[in-house]
């Protein structure tokens, strides 16, 4: 059940601060520092929580739901690189340089965020060189991982693309059962499009395809990856 009350909502936050290794080891005091001033964020299913370009300076923990960045165009076009769950801390390098947020970020669910002034995470890092270099080491892994998609994009097929994007979010965001690992959130067909850069139908047409040779299993609420890895196969064949 996700926290209410504020205290619940902080404490939370504290707690999955915690997990991250740039905080691993840090004394409480400091923590309390990094969350002073600290606002609670609460938004429903289809709101930003801040917009690219937008000259937000701030840190966002996801303290419960899924987000997603991206870009979305004036034209209802959108493209989706990632999803992410309670824990995630989102615009790290507006936080870090200053400048302006380099995508948008939109609730998929019902959420909630604790949104974390830069200043007090500028002076954080400061105070500890061991943690700047942590985050430096995990925008490093962010960077090798949207340059992977870039090369996926221009030389991979659909069908690997598709198998790829699934098991990704399987790793991140699946939930063990007997058959097979469900995602822990419903994603749709024009979700997954978002990510791929294609339309529903190609998507739609992808999905029935690994359905039909029993590699995964769609409901109108999840989907279910039953052999990860022939999908693992598929998306290293490319």
């Amino acid at each position: 059940m996700p926290p209410n009350a504020p205290f619940e909502i902080l404490a939370r936050a504290e707690q999955l601060l915690r997990r991250h290794a740039w905080l691993v080891g840090s004394a409480p005091a400091a923590i309390d520092a990094l969350l002073a001033g600290a606002r609670i964020q609460r938004h429903e299913r289809g709101q930003y929580l801040f917009h690219r370009e937008e000259a937000s300076h701030d840190a966002w923990l996801v303290v419960d739901g899924f987000v997603t960045t991206g870009v979305a165009g004036p034209d209802g076009k959108a493209y989706t690189s990632h999803w992410f769950g309670a824990g995630a801390v989102l615009n790290i390098v507006s936080a870090m340089d200053a400048q302006s947020a380099i995508h948008d970020c939109i609730a998929r669910t019902d959420s909630i965020s604790v949104q974390i002034k830069g200043c007090a995470l500028q002076a954080f890092l400061d105070q500890h060189p061991g943690a700047k270099d942590a985050i430096l080491r995990y925008l490093c892994g962010r960077i090798r991982y949207l340059q992977r998609l870039v090369r996926e994009s221009a030389l991979a097929t659909l069908r690997a693309r598709c198998a790829q994007v699934l098991v990704d979010l399987a790793d991140e965001h699946g939930i063990g059962q007997d058959d097979g690992v469900r995602l822990a959130f419903s994603l749709t067909q024009e979700s997954l499009g978002e990510m791929l850069g294609c339309t529903r139908q190609s998507v739609n047409k992808e999905l029935q395809r690994f359905e039909r040779e029993g590699l995964i299993r769609l409901t109108r609420s999840c989907c279910v990856l039953l052999e990860r890895a022939r999908l693992d196969a598929i998306a290293f064949a490319g």
